[in-house]
């Protein structure tokens, strides 16, 4: 079964609250999915699994790798880098790798 905190999430700011009174001051940030997270957890057969049954990330190693690519594509991309998509025909897809 995965880890789990002691305290959940949302219990967090309650007890801040709770111990610091009226000066707590706190908030969050949202950042879109593929910038911050992309699990590791499922084998390669519950990934594709999962996928099946209509979830849109298999959370394999193979899908984690090329969440991390697409990700630092797409961050070298805003950075203003040219990154040529010319040889997508010639890509080799595998299973289990999005």
């Amino acid at each position: 079964k995965p880890t789990r905190l002691e305290c959940m999430m949302q219990d967090f700011p309650k007890l801040l609250q709770k111990e610091m009174g009226s000066e707590a001051k706190v908030g969050f940030t949202t950042l879109d999915r593929w910038l911050t997270f992309s699990p590791a957890k499922n084998s390669l057969e519950s990934g594709i699994e999962a996928v099946k049954s209509g979830s849109t990330a298999p959370g394999t190693m193979s899908s984690a790798e090329s969440d991390k690519y697409i990700q630092n594509t797409r961050k070298l991309k805003m950075a203003g880098m040219i990154i040529s998509d010319e040889n997508e025909d010639k890509l080799i897809f595998l299973p289990g790798i999005p």
